[in-house]
């Protein structure tokens, strides 16, 4: 990863992190680039279709900071929570991109929220989203096999039809949605992370269970090796009748 910005032709930087902040901007409609975004500068996102928001489609993706694919899970399980209706992700997207800007903002968020950048030893932001949002359809978190999800990503590439498909498929309605997470970080690694992401509801057609709970906190920093910023971890997935 290289330790200097290049900038595109957005005013976005080349590199990993200043790319992945510019689109963390973009995505509340900050502006083209991190480097005049000034110290706390908070843009708020509605639920519906919009250009605010999460720019992609659910929480899975590559990171550019651990150079691994960040998913929730608790060993056995994988949550993927959905930010926006699962039905409109397009067919040949492959979610471990995760942004798609700006194709994600023509699909309607079923959360709300807001995003904060600031200026702090090279950038950093806070996010937080919560559901469900009166008039707009409960927040959809899928859980599939750990294992199911691991084997299916070794080509890089996940698309919706893959994830829908697997055999060990959950589909939970979150009658409870909410993320806050944050980060400050230079362009190699996290200084400092926290995530707190909590979701319950229902599920879908399950003959054996029909309630969800996903709860996920994360904190730490990564110095020099950010593939440690999850330390320690903890992630409950739990059914119930």
């Amino acid at each position: 990863m290289k330790n200097h910005y290049v900038r595109d032709s957005h005013g976005c930087s080349s590199s990993g992190i200043g790319k992945w902040l510019c689109t963390l901007a973009l995505a509340c409609g900050l502006g083209g680039g991190i480097d005049p975004v000034s110290a706390n500068d908070r843009g708020t996102f509605p639920a519906g279709v919009s250009d605010g928001g999460f720019p992609g489609y659910a929480q899975l993706g590559y990171d550019p900071l651990i150079q691994a694919v960040f998913i929730i899970n608790d060993g056995e399980w994988a949550a993927i929570p959905f930010y926006r209706d699962p039905t409109c992700v397009p067919a040949d997207f492959n979610l471990i991109v995760q942004a798609d800007v700006p194709g994600a903002f023509s699909c309607a968020s079923t959360v709300e929220g807001y995003l904060t950048i600031f200026d702090n030893q090279g950038g950093g932001f806070h996010f937080h989203a919560k559901g469900p949002v009166d008039g707009f359809p409960l927040p959809t978190v899928y859980f599939v096999k750990y294992a199911e999800l691991q084997a299916v990503i070794q080509d890089g590439v996940l698309l919706i039809g893959e994830l829908q498909s697997l055999p060990s498929l959950k589909t939970g309605r979150a009658t409870f949605f909410q993320d806050n997470s944050g980060a400050s970080v230079t362009d190699v690694s996290y200084l400092h992370f926290h995530a707190d992401f909590r979701a319950e509801g229902y599920l879908e057609g399950d003959p054996q269970y029909s309630s969800f709970l996903m709860h996920l906190t994360a904190g730490g920093q990564g110095l020099h090796s950010s593939k440690d910023f999850l330390s320690p971890q903890l992630t409950e997935i739990r059914f119930g009748k």
